[in-house]
């Protein structure tokens, strides 16, 4: 089904478009159009975080321009039973470099990186600058406070092809984590 989703604040921008995938209890999975046409990254985001969901204005265009293009299909499943913690780990499992967006501790930012670890409470990643320099070391992060995962899109795609190799993971975050 191809719909516009508008989000709520904090993250309210112009309307994204694009197919729903996978539907749950919490978590809602598209896959995003770029460009009107052309199918870039999956996000992964929670039904409370959205203001609207409507059906696409120009459904049966939009979808003959986007089977004519081709691209690979791709599945996610949100299932109803799945945690933060299981979406986290099927991803980390499946893609490169995510975007992830939180709403932890009264604060809302996001950031790029690659998942290295998925526990119960936290999860460790590695962060990735915009310029394709990876920060020095990993860290755990708050599974509570994730919104909004994002993977698979073009921009994370090239970040990843011209950036620095990923450091090795520090034997430090490694025992940190065990306990997760």
């Amino acid at each position: 089904m191809l719909v516009q989703l508008r989000l709520k604040q904090p993250w309210r921008q112009d309307p994204r478009f694009g197919y729903v995938l996978s539907l749950g209890d919490e978590w809602v999975a598209v896959r995003v159009l770029f460009e009107g046409f052309h199918l870039d990254d999956v996000v992964l985001l929670r039904w409370r975080d959205l203001r609207s969901v409507k059906r696409h204005p120009s459904t049966e265009f939009v979808s003959r321009v986007v089977d004519a293009l081709g691209a690979p299909a791709v599945h996610v499943d949100v299932s109803s039973e799945w945690s933060t913690s299981h979406l986290l780990r099927m991803v980390a499992e499946r893609a490169g470099l995510v975007c992830i967006y939180y709403d932890d501790l009264g604060s809302q930012w996001r950031e790029v990186g690659m998942i290295r670890k998925v526990g119960r409470k936290r999860f460790e990643l590695h962060a990735i600058k915009d310029d394709g320099t990876w920060f020095a070391n990993s860290g755990p992060r708050r599974v509570k406070g994730v919104t909004r995962v994002e993977f698979g899109g073009a921009y994370l795609t090239t970040l990843e092809r011209f950036s620095e190799d990923l450091p090795p993971a520090s034997a430090g975050s490694v025992k940190r984590m065990a306990d997760l």
